[in-house]
Formats: structure tokens, sequence, C-alpha cells
């Protein structure tokens, strides 16, 4: 077969696979459609759509106050759906945001960005796939692991961020690793720049792995040969930091902070976690892996309840809630805010920061159990049996998967291998050191993760520096 000939069976086959994916998510939207949003999110799509002010305050009709604390970018891809598919004489918030019967073919509209993101996803993973592995089939499979991942399909009728972090962050790390590699072509720095500034509107924490691509870009600097490229990656970086600045600008301008978002809770809960015991600790390691059956086994023959019974997030006096609920460490440090009521964001994550200090040993020996957490990462979505058993016995090796290829490549020192895996790796590794690591915050890695997967045995067996994953 030809070259041409078989471009265009490729072709033909990813557009049947792709028509699949959507027709199967409309009808999973439609025959399994239940009420989940989050709040806010639908808040800021319903005044961005009808007031032109981005602002999760729900003004019922009445103009709303600019709001900076949720990253924009998702509510606006609702909004405008929200503006384009609804005549807003039809419906208001209340009706919304309750979930009422008169609003369902509304919400199951606007769920319909989610297919899109679903297929957007899908088709990003092929061609990241094909980048990085070659054509063949290895990449045929990463793309059919990245769109059955029973994780993005069950985010179809969540108005959630997920899906669009991980199409973002999925596309940037595409092109970082071709700028990476020696591209020249300006359109693949724009594209890493832009692609990775959206990712930090959708996900604040990625600002903090620009260090991180700056360090990489610190170490291709070092060698002659790849300085032309270690200047386009840094080139690509403050592209993003100027898409994302601009976010930033606007909330400062309207008296907030100069911030993409602001989450009073992520340093607070960290913090409440730091004050366990070390029984609770060894007992973590278990009840955090407690899908896996043995370690489900093991918690309940050597532990007590007593033990891990704060670990659980439901728990009123668990250090989940208890820093939720502002009743925890570091809400007591900070002590009461102006009038009596909340102490203020900037307060609070001080008064964490020092808690985290006072009980630095536990903190640094979290980070374990914490990652234990943040690598199981597996929704189970589809019955069909070869596709539900593939799900259930490649669900939790993923993010591994992704480490293991991290390490390989830095024990290998190719870090121009590495562009590609490095974000994924450094928003892994600041979840797992600064927050509590729920599965949910390693959901944008996945397709990354899949790609590592596919690309481990052949890592692994490389021994020349410039090889291709596919070797």
């Amino acid at each position: 077969m030809s070259a041409r000939a078989r471009c265009a069976l490729e072709l033909a086959l990813l557009a049947a696979a792709l028509v699949a994916v959507g027709i199967g998510a409309e009808r999973a939207l439609t025959e399994r459609f239940r009420f989940r949003a989050d709040a806010e999110h639908l808040v800021m799509a319903w005044n961005l759509a009808h007031h032109g002010v981005v602002s999760r305050v729900d003004g019922r009709g009445a103009m709303p106050r600019p709001t900076w604390r949720r990253e924009p970018l998702y509510p606006a891809l609702l909004a405008v759906y929200l503006a384009a598919r609804t005549d807003p004489g039809l419906h208001d918030l209340p009706c919304l945001a309750q979930g009422a019967d008169a609003c369902r073919p509304v919400l199951r509209r606007l769920k319909q960005v989610n297919v899109a993101l679903l297929v957007a996803l899908s088709l990003a993973s092929f061609w990241a796939a094909r980048e990085l592995l070659g054509p063949g089939p290895l990449a045929w499979g990463a793309f059919a692991l990245s769109a059955t991942n029973g994780v993005f399909w069950s985010l179809l009728n969540d108005l959630r961020t997920e899906t669009a972090a991980a199409l973002c962050l999925l596309v940037a790390s595409t092109f970082l690793h071709r700028i990476a590699l020696g591209s020249r072509r300006r359109r693949d720095v724009l594209g890493a720049g832009v692609a990775f500034g959206l990712l930090i509107l959708v996900k604040a924490i990625f600002l903090y792995v620009v260090p991180a691509v700056l360090g990489l870009t610190v170490w291709l600097a070092l060698r002659p040969a790849q300085r032309a490229a270690a200047a386009r990656l840094g080139t690509a970086m403050l592209v993003a930091l100027v898409v994302a600045g601009a976010w930033m600008a606007r909330n400062a301008v309207h008296g907030g902070p100069f911030r993409v978002a602001e989450d009073r809770a992520v340093l607070a809960i960290r913090a409440e976690y730091d004050t366990m015991t070390w029984r609770e600790w060894r007992a973590a390691w278990l009840y955090f892996a407690r899908d896996l059956p043995p370690a489900k086994r093991a918690l309940e023959r050597w532990f007590e309840p007593a033990d891990w019974e704060r670990l659980r997030r439901e728990a009123p006096d668990g250090f989940y809630l208890r820093a939720k609920h502002d009743v925890g460490a570091a809400a007591e440090r900070a002590g009461p805010g102006p009038k009596g009521g909340k102490a203020k964001p900037a307060v609070l994550e001080a008064a964490a920061r020092e808690v985290i200090l006072e009980h630095l040993p536990m903190h640094v020996a979290l980070t374990g159990p914490l990652a234990v957490q943040a690598s199981l990462v597996y929704e189970r979505w589809f019955r069909f049996w070869p596709v539900g058993a593939l799900q259930a016995w490649l669900g939790y090796a993923f993010v591994p998967a992704l480490l293991a290829a991290s390490a390989l490549l830095l024990a290998q020192r190719r870090p121009e291998r590495l562009a590609f895996f490095l974000p994924s790796l450094a928003c892994f590794a600041l979840h797992v050191g600064a927050t509590h690591a729920i599965a949910r915050y390693s959901w944008p890695l996945l397709p990354v993760a899949t790609i590592a997967l596919a690309a481990l045995p052949a890592l692994a067996l490389q021994r020349r520096r410039d090889q291709p994953f596919s070797s």
C-alpha cells in the first residue's frame, strides 16, 4: 500500500472513530443524564452570557460585580454555547441552578460542550501519539485508551474543568516537545505559549509549573547545540505568561489580587492533614490505596477504624471537613477576620504555611501516601467486556507510567524528550507536595500518561539518545 493510500485509510478510520465517540457521548447525555454541576461555573457562564461580566455572584437579574476566585476559560466556553443555543427569555438562573425539570433540556444542551471537548481531546490524543510514537499500532493504542477513558466519559454530565484542562495540557505538551526537539516554526512557539496560557486559565496550578519548564530551558541552554531550542522554549513560556497575565491584570484592576484564581482552602487542608499522628500516617498508605482489594484487607486487618477515621473526607471531625469549615489548625492560628468573620485568604494561607513548617517532618513524609492516592486513577464507565476489561487492567497504570517514563528520561539525560512529560510531572509533584492530592487532581494528566504507558517499553530498551520513542 502506498503512503498516500495508507494516510487516506488512517484518516478514514480516525473520522469513523471520532464519529463513534461523538454519537456515544451524546447518547450518554440522553440515557444517563443527571443534574450535576459546579454551581460556580454555571453562575459564571450565565453572568457572562447575559451580563457580559465574569462573576461568580448570583445576582438574580441584577448586574453582578466582577469576581476573580475561579478560572475563567471553561465558564467562557459554557457562556458562548448558552448564548448561542438558548433563548435568554425562557429560563433564568435559579431554574438552571436548581436543576428544575423545565431547564433540563437546556442543561443537557449546555453539557454538549463536554461532548465537543471529548471529541477534541480524542483527536488531540491521536495527533500527539503520532508525534511521539510515530504512525502504527502504538499511536492507535494510545488514541484508543484516551478515547475510551472512563474518567472523561463520566465527566460528560458534570460542569467541571478537567476535560478542558486535559486538552490544553496535551496540546501544550506536544508543542513544547516539538520546540525542544529543534522545531524552528513560529507557529509551534506560539501554539505552545497560547495553549499553556489557556491551560493556566483552566487550572491555575499550572502557573506554578512554568518555573519547571524554565528549568528545562536552562538545562537545554547548557548544551551549545540546543541553545536555540532553549530560547524558543523560553519565548513560549513568555507568551503563556502574557496570556495568563492579561486575566491577572484584570483581577487587579477590579480590586482583587494579581492572581489567576483564589482558593482559601488548599493550603489549609494540607496543613490540617499534616497534623495527623504517625499511626494515622501508616494507615494512610493503605487507606489511600483502598480501591485495591489487598490494601483494603490489610487496612482492616492491621488497623483499627479510629486509625483512619479522620482520613475519610466525609468524616465530620476529619482533616478535610475541619479545614473546609474553617475550624482546623490553620483557621485557629489565623484567628477571626474583620468583624469576627472568617480570616482573609492571605492571612489563612500565611497561617497554613506556619502550621506546615511546624509539622515539616510529617509534611514531607505525607508525600508518600498522597502520591499513592494521586496515582490510582480509574473510573468505570463501559460495560462492553473488551473495553471495560481494558480499563480495569490498565486504569491504575497510567500515572505510574508517567512517573516511570519521566524517571527514565531523567536518568538518560534526555531533556528534549522530557519536555513532553515535564508539565504533567510538575503538576503531579505540586499536588503531592502542597495539597491533599485527591485522584481528581490527576485527571488532566491522563492523556499524557496514556502516551507514557505506550512509550515505556521502547524507552526502557533504548540506549541511544537520538532514538525516537517508537524504536
